[in-house]
C-alpha cells in the first residue's frame, strides 16, 4: 500500500493512498482527495473531502481512481466517568461504487442520510 500526504495550509491536506487488491483480475485502486477542515466552535469541528481533479492529480493507467466526497461534522459532548466522548455525524457521504468494485455492485449514492455515532 502506497500513502502520501501534503499539507496546503493548516486547513487542507491533499492525501493520496493505492490500495493493491487481492482478487485477481482487479486493478488496484487509488484514492486521491483533497481534506479540509474548520472549526466551528470549541466543540465542534467540520471535516470534508472530496476527489481530486485529473488536472490536480495526473491518472495512472495501472490504476482504477476511486471516486467520492463526504462531510463529517465531530462534536465534543463532554465526560463520562472521565473519558471524553464526541459525537459523530455523516452529514453526507457518496462513493462511485462502480470505481470501487469494477461495476454497480451497490447503490453509489447517500447523500443527506444522517447517521450520528458516539465514539
Amino acid at each position: 500500500m502506497k500513502v502520501e500526504a501534503q499539507i496546503e495550509n493548516e486547513h487542507s491536506i491533499l492525501f493520496y493512498q493505492v490500495c493493491k487488491l487481492k482478487i485477481r483480475g482487479l486493478l488496484p485502486r487509488e484514492v486521491a482527495l483533497r481534506v479540509i477542515w474548520q472549526r466551528i466552535s470549541e466543540d465542534e469541528v467540520v471535516l470534508c473531502y472530496s476527489t481530486l481533479s485529473s488536472e490536480e492529480r495526473p491518472l495512472n493507467r495501472q490504476y482504477i481512481r476511486a471516486k467520492t466526497f463526504a462531510v463529517h461534522r465531530f462534536e465534543r459532548i463532554g465526560d463520562e466517568a472521565g473519558i471524553p466522548r464526541t459525537m459523530h455525524t455523516y452529514i453526507a457521504q457518496w462513493i462511485d461504487s462502480a470505481s470501487l468494485c469494477g461495476q454497480e455492485c451497490v447503490d453509489p449514492a447517500v447523500v443527506g442520510e444522517h447517521i450520528s455515532e458516539e465514539v
